[in-house]
């Protein structure tokens, strides 16, 4: 069943056991927009989406949209084909300027495949325009005692360090080796 609230500016959607196909949705969405400003926001509560190949639970998560701003925060699950995927206080942004995307992540992450929480920290947003590899930025990788960070420069190289030190140097994104998971 699905039920609708809303004044000029805002509208709240709740899922109780809403069934469609094979996907049961629960929850609440509130969405709000400010027009003096022009974004919208769209917030996900005690919200979950599940079917056969795909369980989603959150408490909580935000998505901020405006003219060249794309951003959110989430706690919860997501298992996609077995595969688990936790969040805590986990933000994502992408801002456009001109022709120049900056991104930023910053938060929590728990895989099965790693088996413990890491901490995901962009130290200096990842700049590129479309098409380019990153030509600045400083993302970081928190775990176990160590840190794992990739830094890009301007000439488009990407510098691996391990705690502090440098592992390994690339040429550019399109030399850098594709991570899988063990077995598949």
């Amino acid at each position: 069943m699905i039920y609708s609230n809303g004044s000029e500016g805002s509208a709240e959607l709740s899922y109780e056991n809403c069934v469609e196909g094979t996907t049961t949705t629960n929850g609440k969405i509130t969405v709000i927009y400010d027009d003096t400003t022009g974004s919208v926001s769209y917030t996900l509560s005690d919200y979950s989406l599940e079917n056969s190949s795909t369980s989603y639970k959150t408490p909580k998560t935000t998505y901020t949209l405006s003219s060249g701003h794309i951003a959110y925060v989430t706690s919860g699950e997501r298992t996609i084909d077995g595969k688990k995927v936790e969040f805590d206080q986990y933000k994502y942004a992408l801002d456009i300027v001109g022709d120049t995307m900056r991104i930023a992540v910053n938060g929590y992450l728990k895989t099965d495949a790693v088996g413990d929480w890491m901490g995901v920290k962009t130290e200096k947003a990842m700049q590129f325009k479309e098409g380019v590899c990153p030509d600045s930025g400083d993302m970081a990788l928190l775990g176990s005692g160590s840190t794992l960070e990739l830094k890009f420069s301007e000439d488009h190289s990407i510098g691996l360090y391990l705690n502090d030190e440098l592992t390994k140097s690339f040429g550019d994104c399109n030399v850098l080796p594709v991570l899988s998971e063990a077995g598949a």
